[in-house]
């Protein structure tokens, strides 16, 4: 059980990673910026977080 969260091992979860990427972005975002800023650092995230399932390599089956 525990392999499947340590990175490269399991390979059933991936979308831990993911999830844990975005939350730690976003709130590192809004722990050091405030304002004008964050709101253009937030849209600059939720690009790459678009962006992301698109030039990601296909899954393995």
């Amino acid at each position: 059980m525990a392999l499947t969260f340590a990175p490269g091992r399991g390979g059933r979860r991936p979308f831990l990673y993911v999830a844990a990427g975005v939350v730690i972005s976003r709130a590192v975002v809004s722990d050091l910026v405030s304002g004008a800023a964050a709101a253009r650092l937030f849209g600059i995230l939720m690009a790459l977080t678009g962006i992301g399932p698109i030039v990601a390599p296909p899954p393995e089956p």
